[in-house]
């Protein structure tokens, strides 16, 4: 979007301060996918094929300096109330197109909050999907920040947690309720940007497998590894041929230039939530 129209909207004016432009910015992106065949049946194992689209979703990451000038004033407040000094380390995320949902067009959360009472300890995985279904329009965040909860507890990430803060925007142009990934999209754009920021080696089906326990562990979706794989390993022009029990990629399917895929959409809402 440009112009006075794009200017007016909420998510475009917290995004206009979220980042600091002289700093390292991580920018990533990530298709949806077109189930060609079998998809139906991914939870029991099945083989399948699948198609990444056009369509895709970006991510901008940037870790900054808490108590950065550039952080929201009610999170300022907020610190102050506490008596934190404002040096607490804090998630703020901005997502475009939140005029067409019902979700909020920001969210933050301090990364303490990420920890039990005491910060000893990460929250479990069921203590993280309760506290992001606490509010309906915020809930959408469990995509994003569930990422960084899962690289802490698989990939031994909670000690560089609270070193600095995060800052990230998401645009994504997946239909939403489709069914074409748009949830594995933003997964895999958002943790392919947290694994590059924080230097983790982690790519391929890793990089799937870690995105399909946000979906189902924290977000408390019951999504097999389909979507994820195709978003991380499809390839234009190809057919992925999967078997997703156990994420084994058998093939790359060539798609012969006489042919063409269309999605159609039925008018009936998808999830798998």
């Amino acid at each position: 979007e440009s112009g006075v129209e794009a200017d007016g909207l909420p998510e475009w004016r917290a995004a206009a301060g979220l980042f600091e432009w002289g700093e390292d910015l991580v920018v990533t992106r990530a298709p949806g996918r077109l189930d060609v065949m079998g998809g139906i049946a991914d939870y029991s194992g099945s083989l399948v094929l699948e198609m990444p689209i056009r369509e895709a979703c970006h991510v901008a990451l940037q870790r900054q300096a808490s108590g950065s000038d550039r952080t929201w004033q009610h999170i300022r407040e907020r610190h102050k109330r506490h008596g934190s000094g404002g040096v607490v380390p804090t998630l703020r995320v901005v997502s475009t197109g939140a005029d067409a949902t019902d979700r909020a067009p920001t969210f933050d959360m301090d990364l303490l909050d990420l920890f039990a009472p005491g910060g000893a300890e990460l929250l479990s995985y069921s203590e993280a999907k309760a506290y992001f279904r606490r509010d309906v329009a915020r809930s959408w965040a469990a995509y994003i920040a569930g990422c960084l909860l899962v690289l802490a507890r698989e990939k031994g990430l909670e000690k560089e947690l609270l070193n600095d803060s995060l800052s990230i925007l998401v645009h994504s142009q997946v239909p939403e309720g489709k069914g074409v990934s748009s949830s594995a999209a933003i997964e895999v754009a958002t943790m392919s940007a947290m694994v590059a920021a924080y230097g983790l080696p982690v790519e391929g089906k890793e990089l799937a497998v870690l995105c399909q326990k946000v979906e189902n562990l924290v977000v408390g979706a019951p999504c097999g590894v389909m979507d994820q794989m195709t978003s991380v390993c499809g390839e234009e022009g190809k057919l992925l041929a999967l078997q997703c029990r156990p994420a084994e990629i058998k093939t790359q399917v060539t798609i012969p230039h006489h042919v063409r895929f269309w999605g159609i959409d039925s008018g009936l809402r998808h999830s798998v939530g």
